[in-house]
């Protein structure tokens, strides 16, 4: 038998020199170096931008614990300026009020002391110009009058409270039913100007306390001379009454008489009233 041909051998590369090799050598380790270099980086700056991350909310959260400082400090100023100028409103409107409430009490103390003061100096006048009527004057009239009421009048519940004076012969002379009237015209405007004080209102109508005030009158109704009191009484309380009845004359005056009874002048130019609680109360 034939001898088997054997395979060829594989080719051999060629063996690189001592210096390839190094320098292969070299290179790879460069190339080692240089990603280790790159790897390190990349570390340091993914640990610096994790570190940049950290700050920033470290800040943030910094700034909002300051920011919340400030907004709390500021609510808590402000709650205390606002009670503060509610505290200090609250007092100035008691204050004002306190004082306002002096002022009405001294002003109304003021008002009674003044109203007191010019009561009493009322009073006094009047009870000077009822001292000072002439006695002789007051027993004269008081004789005429009695003298007048016993001729009689056709009208004497009005003649018990007012009457007219004495007539002349040359003049006209008033009907016994306009005498009365005119009588109950003047009683009634005397009446009406006449306050009754309360003391002589809680007489009881004590015939002791009515005094008679005579006038003399003007053509117009207005006084010719000053009203006296003609009458006299030890009661206490007569004066009160003659005070009270002197005021309502003066304040009435002039007195209206109507034009119908300007010619029987001398009927009505001296009158004489009565004035009693009893009629108006």
């Amino acid at each position: 038998p034939k001898p088997e041909a054997k395979p060829p051998e594989p080719v051999k590369p060629p063996q690189k020199s001592e210096a390839a090799a190094a320098q292969e050598a070299e290179q790879k380790r460069q190339e080692l170096a240089k990603l280790a270099e790159d790897a390190e980086i990349a570390s340091k700056a993914k640990q610096a931008e994790e570190q940049a991350k950290a700050a920033a909310k470290a800040k943030a959260e910094a700034d909002a614990q300051q920011a919340k400082a400030k907004a709390d400090a500021k609510a808590k100023a402000d709650a205390l300026a606002k009670a503060e100028a509610d505290k200090a409103a609250k007092e100035q409107a008691e204050a004002a009020a306190k004082a306002k409430a002096e002022a009405a009490a001294k002003a109304k103390l003021a008002a009674e002391a003044k109203a007191k003061q010019e009561a009493e100096a009322k009073a006094k006048k009047e009870a000077q110009i009822a001292k000072n009527f002439n006695a002789t004057d007051i027993e004269r009239l008081l004789q005429s009058k009695e003298k007048a009421q016993s001729t009689g009048s056709s009208a004497p519940q009005v003649n018990r409270t007012a009457s007219l004076g004495t007539q002349t012969g040359s003049s006209q002379k008033l009907s016994p039913s306009l005498k009365a009237q005119l009588i109950g015209i003047i009683q009634d405007q005397l009446l009406k100007c006449w306050n009754v004080p309360i003391a002589l209102a809680n007489a009881h109508g004590n015939a002791n306390v009515v005094p008679t005030v005579r006038m003399k009158l003007n053509t117009d109704g207005s006084l010719a001379a000053e009203p006296g009191v003609i009458n006299r009484s030890a009661d206490p309380l007569f004066q009160v009454a003659a005070s009270s009845a002197l005021t309502a004359t003066r304040r009435c005056a002039p007195l209206r008489i109507p034009a119908q009874f300007a010619a029987y002048y001398d009927d009505w130019r001296d009158v004489v009233v009565n004035f009693d609680a009893r009629d108006v109360l």
